[in-house]
């Protein structure tokens, strides 16, 4: 599968570039969802304890997009 990162929006770009490097905390919900429906992203439920439990959603970004978004930032940044 191909991932046309160009395409994104520089919301979407950030919060890609944040959650590969698993900050993915304090990003716009919207902008997470609509990156896990293009596949740039999953999510799954942290539970972070408590009482009563806090539940947070969390997003990843698979090995597959992440070497591919990883290989994008460098030809990125070496065109400037």
């Amino acid at each position: 599968m191909q991932f046309d990162f160009d395409a994104l929006t520089p919301a979407q770009q950030r919060a890609a570039s944040n959650v590969a490097v698993n900050q993915d905390l304090g990003e716009n919900p919207a902008v997470l969802a609509r990156l896990e429906e293009l596949g740039v992203l999953t999510s799954y439920e942290e539970n972070q304890g408590g009482q009563p439990p806090l539940v947070v959603k969390r997003y990843a970004m698979p090995v597959r997009v992440h070497m591919a978004w990883c290989e994008w930032c460098s030809r990125a940044e070496a065109h400037g």
